[in-house]
């Protein structure tokens, strides 16, 4: 590079800009890894006709990176209640010039049978889309429970927070 700078006579910094050996700050800040923080509460409810019903809650710190105008990622998250019910959330982040995040694919599964483990999904939902731009957040709340069974006692009550 040293001669050709040198037979164009340019100093090494101005030559290395014409010849376009840098990216421009707006094409190097596209590239910059981002944060989104947030979190995931669980309010859940496993409901016994015997005994005593048990509740249990949980609050899951979230802190994801990805890369502006890079590929979206998917994540999941789970809590488990009373020995019998199991709660997931998926949910996929991507980043959009100029740092907009983009939070979608949000589904929410609920799962009862004989233990936590269980395959047998009872109910679901989901949360639409939603967009924010850096330093903003969002939080949405849904409720899933035991519809295949009729058994809205047993339930989770999900807090979802997105802060980018």
């Amino acid at each position: 590079m040293n001669r050709i700078v040198r037979s164009l006579g340019l100093s090494a910094a101005a030559g290395a800009l014409s010849l376009g050996l840098f990216a421009p700050a707006a094409e190097a800040s596209a590239l910059a890894d981002r944060t989104a923080t947030g979190n995931i509460a669980f309010d859940m409810m496993d409901y016994e006709n015997f005994g005593k019903n048990e509740r249990c809650r949980y609050n899951i710190p979230l802190s994801k990176t990805g890369t502006v105008g890079g590929p979206a990622k998917s994540f999941k998250a789970w809590a488990k209640c009373g020995g019998e019910i199991r709660t997931e959330i998926y949910y996929r982040l991507r980043w959009t010039a100029p740092g907009i995040l983009t939070v979608d694919n949000i589904v929410v599964w609920f799962f009862e049978g004989d233990s936590a483990d269980t395959p047998w999904l009872k109910g679901k939902g989901s949360i639409g889309t939603f967009l924010l731009w850096p330093g903003q957040s969002a939080t949405r709340q849904i409720r899933v429970q035991n519809d295949a069974d009729g058994q809205p006692d047993d339930r989770t009550i999900l807090t979802f927070t997105m802060r980018n």
